[in-house]
């Protein structure tokens, strides 16, 4: 799925608004004062996605520095609009995950790691109502757990960097993703493992991964 395409939050009764504006430093690292967003709508009053808008909101956290008192301003904002909505596809999902995992890994960078989590528990929630294979969901579950190793929580980070690889392993079993997905699954619970002190259950994960990684080469099958 492109990046074009980008969130949004559905099947409002009302229009959903999320204002802020960039301060004169995050408009100096751009070079730029166009980039200065007054007010986004999100959803328009029928619920459908504004994807103008969506497009400037987009924009703004991708290519500005926006200070943690923004990021968190839309974080919070988000989280309130997406109490009121209805998402009625999976396809929805993927369009608010999408987004939510560009400001998770922002609130990450930021250090916000609490808000962090939130925001990806969020989406994973979402996409927890439709049980659809995606990628997007194994990112937002690689962000969840990330943030929770970030704020000490290693039990949860385990627990969660262990069941985004039983996702990406039912599904590439039962050809709905590529073998890319679990190879990318595997190598972040390494990762994860490896931040926890447990050096030896990395390198079976890791060892599967070159594994599956060989067994799809064509070159190997030479």
């Amino acid at each position: 799925m492109t990046m074009s395409r980008v969130f949004a939050v559905l099947a409002l009764a009302l229009s959903i608004s999320v204002g802020y504006s960039l301060s004169a430093q995050a408009q100096s690292q751009t070079g730029s004062a166009d980039t200065a967003v007054p007010l986004i709508k999100i959803c328009s009053a029928d619920g459908t996605i504004n994807l103008d808008q969506a497009h400037r909101l987009r924009d703004y956290l991708q290519f500005t520095k926006a200070n943690k008192e923004q990021l968190l301003s839309i974080s919070n904002a988000l989280g309130d609009a997406i109490r009121h909505c209805s998402v009625k596809s999976s396809l929805d999902a993927e369009i608010i995950g999408n987004f939510y995992v560009t400001l998770g890994d922002r609130l990450i960078l930021a250090k916000e790691y609490s808000h962090a989590k939130k925001t990806f528990s969020s989406a994973d929630q979402l996409f927890s109502q439709f049980v659809t294979p995606s990628l997007m969901w194994l990112a937002v579950l690689q962000g969840e757990a990330k943030a929770e190793l970030l704020m000490g929580n290693t039990q949860r980070a385990d627990t969660i960097a262990s069941n985004q690889t039983n996702m990406a392993r039912e599904w590439v079993e039962k050809k709905h993703l590529a073998s890319g997905a679990l190879v990318d699954a595997l190598r972040f619970e390494a990762e994860i493992c490896n931040a926890e002190n447990q050096p030896e259950r990395a390198t079976q994960l890791l060892n599967e991964a070159s594994r599956l990684e060989s067994s799809d080469d064509p070159a190997s099958k030479l």
